[in-house]
């Protein structure tokens, strides 16, 4: 693939009862430099205004629906059937592109990996989450990668299958950690802000929280038991490591070389 001759891509925009913020996704898709922009917008029916609007700009989008669905994964699968492009992404009602030209930004690089992802800014803390180039199965367990930031070929949704409805919160994590661990996928991280997330999203709800936290286990349980072995002992290396005791002790270690170098240097 050469950059004069990019590749394809659509945006997919999920919405339920989130007009305000579904008109901030929008404008900023639609308002891209980039223009050659499949967008798509999938809407579980709301009763908040979002359909009437989504049927006033129907001239700007690929695609529209406003019926009632079985929640976001659903709603993102009826996307992805909707989608024409090589690669999808994921931008759901609140969350943003980051600058006019981020899309122009991304498809100057040379694309031909699987899975491309950038960095996001997180509006509930202000900052801007930088994410890893060089992956492991320890990062992608314990943190997360910014699907509002990521670039997924659409075959691979046909070879993997879509995303898992009997997830509530972590279909999205799920779907890129078996592509890049169990199926071997290329990725790549891009130096770009792509997107920005909206505070008081499902995943940063303190009530969502143990939720996400007992999905990843019943996932890892599933999928990759022994690491749950391994999360055990690191856990309680350290919780060890940052006793008083131990530190006081490293501290000690510290103390004893000093002195060792200060009582050579004066033979």
């Amino acid at each position: 693939m050469t950059k004069s001759n990019p590749p394809k891509l659509s945006i997919i925009t999920i919405n339920y009862n989130n007009a305000i913020g579904l008109k901030k996704t929008v404008e900023s898709v639609v308002n891209q430099s980039y223009e050659d922009i499949e967008y798509i917008v999938i809407d579980g029916g709301s009763t908040d205004g979002s359909a009437d609007y989504i049927e006033s700009i129907k001239d700007k989008l690929s695609y529209a629906i406003s019926e009632p669905d079985d929640g976001i994964y659903q709603a993102m699968n009826k996307g992805i059937d909707q989608a024409t492009r090589e690669y999808l992404l994921f931008l759901n009602s609140g969350d943003w592109l980051y600058a006019k030209n981020v899309i122009e930004k991304v498809m100057r690089n040379n694309l031909s990996e699987s899975i491309i992802y950038g960095d996001v800014h997180n509006e509930a803390s202000d900052s801007i989450e930088i994410f890893e180039s060089d992956l492991s199965a320890f990062y992608l367990f314990n943190k997360w990668l910014g699907h509002p930031s990521m670039l997924i070929r659409k075959e691979l949704f046909t070879s993997i299958g879509y995303y898992r409805t009997d997830f509530d919160i972590i279909s999205d994590w799920v779907f890129y950690t078996n592509a890049i661990l169990k199926h071997n996928c290329s990725y790549k991280h891009l130096d770009i802000t792509i997107s920005g997330v909206e505070a008081g999203g499902i995943s940063q709800v303190s009530s969502s929280k143990h939720l996400l936290e007992e999905e990843r286990k019943q996932y890892l349980i599933l999928e990759f038991p022994l690491y749950l072995n391994d999360l055990s002992e690191f856990n309680q290396i350290k919780r060890l490591t940052s006793s008083r005791l131990v530190k006081f002790a490293i501290k000690l270690i510290e103390y004893k070389s000093k002195l060792v170098k200060i009582i050579k240097a004066l033979d």
